[in-house]
């Protein structure tokens, strides 16, 4: 299944961990797919949601590594640039499909 026919109909999308690590760090792998889905949220055609938890996890490497430049773009992706509604739970998630791997084609 095209990962444009899973997401038929949906209008919000929770994203977990992998898809933004995926596109921050521009994964060869998934790349294309995952920016289309990140064009979908930052167009208004998808409400992309997301929890502190998963920025906490997106950035243990970063600082790890003391990677500066990809804390920041973690952290722009995430509350900077208003494409996701932070939640400070994750259960408040409930009932929306959530993109936690990619679709293969």
């Amino acid at each position: 299944m095209k990962l444009h026919d899973a997401l038929y109909g949906v209008t919000r999308l929770g994203f977990d961990t992998s898809p933004i690590i995926y596109f921050v760090e521009a994964n060869p792998q998934y790349d294309a797919r995952v920016t289309w889905v990140f064009q979908q949220v930052a167009g208004g055609a998808l409400q992309g949601l997301t929890s502190v938890v998963t920025l906490s996890e997106v950035l243990v490497q970063p600082l790890m590594r003391g990677d500066i430049r990809i804390q920041q773009e973690y952290r722009d992706c995430c509350f900077t640039a208003g494409i996701f509604k932070l939640f400070r739970l994750i259960t408040t998630l409930r009932n929306v499909p959530l993109i936690y791997a990619c679709v293969t084609d």
